[in-house]
């Protein structure tokens, strides 16, 4: 019998970690995501500022 070499099919190596997503994206992926932590950011600091005046309130 004569050995057969076996060739393993391999598609292009993509990298999918969240860094390397954000990194290739386009401009208006990064703007969008921007604006979200933007609006994340200002709604934490909404949530912080209500508690302190809660507690200051009692």
């Amino acid at each position: 019998m004569f050995p057969v070499p076996v060739i393993l099919a391999q598609g292009p190596a993509f990298d999918t970690g969240i860094a390397s997503l954000v990194l290739t994206a386009g401009l208006v992926v990064k703007s969008v995501l921007v604006l979200l932590l933007l609006f994340s950011v200002v709604s934490w600091a909404i949530i912080f500022y209500k508690l302190w005046v809660y507690r200051k309130a009692k």
